[in-house]
């Protein structure tokens, strides 16, 4: 029997989600175990999670998955490339996976394979610098000299059009991490489907999460009845009532006290190097929304995802050294019956600090006590982001679902 696992964030649990795992599940067999790595509270756009993450691990269980892990905070708002070196650090110290899951738009893992190998180059590497030092590409951000420099080394059009494609990217992210590891840990890889566009009257069955988020803020939860499982919708449908659809505007006033009160600190957040902590002040300052303030933050340097993630950390005081420094803790938020047995195998291992009840984290180690210390101060933000605002002890008083 196969462990699989996959690094995700659900936001929300959708079709394609549930396709993947079906596909695992084709390929392995019904009694695969799936160990999922999910974000926390925060995603990897510099956005918050639409449902909590314990409803949210609830939801993937009640779909398939048997383990569901926490990507804690900062990790989960990252960059591609910290994201999937933090998400394979987890499942690879778990020192049970046998396979890494994927979306990708090419569905082809040989081809994901050759580019991780490519990118690992010496080559590789002395041409971004060279494309990174030219006159012409200082006002390039790092997407925008990645495909100058793919460019140069990738002759084929067809090739070069890999690196265009957002989950090809990620996966040639998580593969890089798999290599730098020397892990034994196999990448497989399921061709994306689905759409992000919609009708008049309903969303494709395959939408993209982006695109039912865009519902679910609209309050047109009618309209993404065909793409997500009656688990997720329900859960959607029910939180919309309550007043516990999490939105980063939520957060807008508290956003933009952050920076007009801060406006004389010295420490330089991650992602805030280079002038973006200046441009950061002077747009809230200018601001009467977070909205407003993204757009004069526009940029063709940046994208916007950077300057939410630069927002997010600056407002939870997150350093270049937090983003380097690999998770040594993660948190159980769900499993069922094959879960639990794995994870107390995994438990053996003593080689990753696993919290079932997150109020223990106290007792967690130095390194990793810092960590949760940093993911609970961001969870407490988090409860602000909703129309029905919560205490900061809210996630920390949650407790994770196990299926009977």
């Amino acid at each position: 029997m196969a462990n699989v696992g996959i690094i995700c964030e659900y936001n929300p649990f959708h079709n394609g989600h549930k396709y993947q795992i079906d596909e695992i599940k084709k390929l392995f067999g019904e009694e695969t175990v799936i160990v999922c790595v999910m974000s926390g509270s925060y995603t990897q756009r510099g956005d918050v999670s639409v449902l909590n993450k314990y409803e949210r691990a609830r939801i993937a269980v009640e779909c398939g998955a048997s383990l569901v892990l926490e990507l804690p905070f900062p990790y989960s708002a990252s960059s591609a490339e910290f994201f999937a070196e933090a998400g394979v650090e987890i499942l690879e110290r778990l020192g049970c996976v046998d396979y890494l899951c994927f979306g990708s738009e090419c569905g082809d893992v040989e081809i994901i394979k050759r580019y991780a190998q490519i990118m690992l180059s010496e080559d590789f590497k002395n041409a971004f610098i060279a494309e990174k030092e030219k006159k012409e590409n200082k006002k390039l951000g790092y997407a925008q000299i990645l495909e100058k420099t793919a460019k140069i080394l990738f002759t084929n059009e067809k090739d070069f059009d890999i690196i265009k494609g957002a989950n090809n990217i990620l996966g040639i992210e998580y593969v890089k991490a798999l290599i730098r590891r020397s892990s034994k840990i196999q990448p497989i890889t399921v061709r994306r489907e689905g759409a992000s566009h919609t009708d008049a009257t309903t969303l494709s069955a395959m939408a993209s999460a982006s695109a039912i988020r865009q519902m679910i803020y609209g309050s047109r939860l009618d309209l993404i009845e065909s793409a997500m499982p009656s688990e997720s919708l329900s859960a959607i449908q029910n939180a919309e009532k309550i007043g516990e659809i999490h939105g980063i505007d939520e957060l807008s006033d508290v956003i933009l006290a952050h920076f007009r009160l801060n406006a004389d600190n010295s420490f330089t957040p991650a992602e805030c190097a280079d002038g973006v902590y200046e441009r950061l002040l002077s747009a809230a300052e200018a601001s009467q929304s977070l909205a407003e303030m993204l757009d004069a933050l526009t940029t063709k340097k940046y994208t916007n995802a950077k300057f939410r993630r630069a927002i997010l950390f600056s407002l939870l005081k997150v350093s270049d050294d937090d983003m380097r420094a690999m998770p040594e803790y993660t948190a159980l938020l769900a499993a069922d019956k094959r879960g639990t047995e794995l994870l107390s195998k995994i438990r053996k291992n003593k080689r990753i600090n696993i919290l079932t009840k997150p109020a223990d984290y106290t007792a967690l180690p130095e390194n990793a006590r810092a960590q949760a210390t940093l993911n609970n101060r961001a969870d407490s933000i988090y409860s602000l982001s909703c129309r029905k605002k919560g205490t900061g002890y809210d996630l920390l008083r949650m407790s994770p679902y196990i299926k009977k």
